[in-house]
């Protein structure tokens, strides 16, 4: 019985691992073709806010997932325009 819970937790735990890290490869191809498809010139504004929604996104899931810390204030630490 011992081995069965460990084994079932430990395969909760893989499966929840594979998915955040789907998450976390996602987010990246995201922004890495909002990076290339879009022109530096024309859209600087719009490459930088996809990039911080997309970070923002993933920080607050992982604040959600861990039900720590301040969403609000990392919400605004993160949506802060960098440059």
């Amino acid at each position: 019985m011992l081995v069965f819970r460990t084994n079932s937790s430990y395969a909760r735990w893989l499966d929840a691992r594979q998915q955040w890290g789907l998450i976390v490869n996602t987010s990246r191809t995201l922004v890495r073709q909002a990076v290339t498809s879009l022109p530096e010139a024309r859209c600087p504004e719009l490459r930088d806010a996809i990039a911080r929604w997309t970070v923002a996104f993933v920080r607050l899931s992982k604040l959600h997932l861990r039900e720590g810390g301040d969403a609000e204030e990392d919400l605004q630490r993160e949506m802060q325009p960098r440059g």
